[in-house]
């Protein structure tokens, strides 16, 4: 009886990580159909509009001191796409900003994950994966506006600048990692470019954006 309890077990397991490796991809950025998001303004509009670079459509993102996002409500199951996979390209940094303080929080390109943990629009925690303007001596830290949004450098300072980076996260560790916090599900991802704090100038590309099992 033991015996078949402990295949029973092994045959269970064995089908879950079948059928996570078969999920479909979930595509966010959809060809970058901007009906399908929408924008919040904090402070001028930062300028979002789809070209065609390297051969592929993607979201070009221009920021004059100013700060927008452009979000999309959308459950995503983190038990069967864990991994956020995105794409990025930045022309240009700000000088001289400590992102830890709130006149140094701008970035040429951020892009963040949403998780409701209640039912008012402040009852949310984000992780917001950004291209740094200069080497950060941290891992992560607590956005200076809210302790509820934490910033992860992904790309940080001026190398690499005008090339395509390609990026996976797996989310449930990240929310684990900086939250402590196991979830399993998402309610909505944003991008982003602002530079209302520092009134500089920055461009940057998005590519596609999906999540995936593995």
């Amino acid at each position: 009886m033991r015996s078949i309890l402990t295949g029973l077990v092994i045959l269970v397991v064995l089908m879950v990580g079948v059928a996570l490796a078969n999920a479909p991809a979930l595509d966010i950025s959809e060809n970058w159909n901007l009906q399908h998001w929408q924008r919040k303004v904090f402070a001028n509009d930062t300028q979002y509009t789809v070209v065609d670079v390297d051969a592929q459509k993607v979201l070009k993102a221009s920021t004059d001191n100013s700060a927008s996002v452009l979000y999309k409500k959308i459950d995503i199951d983190l038990s069967a796409t864990p991994y956020l996979n995105w794409s990025w390209r930045v022309e240009n940094t700000f000088s001289d900003l400590d992102p830890r303080q709130k006149q140094g929080d701008d970035f040429p390109a951020r892009v963040y994950v949403v998780y409701k943990d209640g039912f008012l629009p402040w009852q949310a925690l984000s992780l917001n994966y950004v291209w740094a303007n200069q080497a950060p001596d941290a891992a992560y830290w607590p956005n200076p506006f809210t302790e509820r949004a934490m910033m992860i450098p992904v790309d940080s300072g001026d190398q690499g600048l005008g090339q395509w980076h390609h990026y996976k996260k797996d989310i449930r560790a990240d929310f684990q990692r900086v939250f402590d916090k196991d979830i399993t599900q998402l309610h909505g991802v944003a991008i982003m470019a602002d530079s209302d704090n520092s009134m500089q100038k920055a461009v940057s590309y998005f590519g596609d954006i999906h999540f995936s099992a593995e």
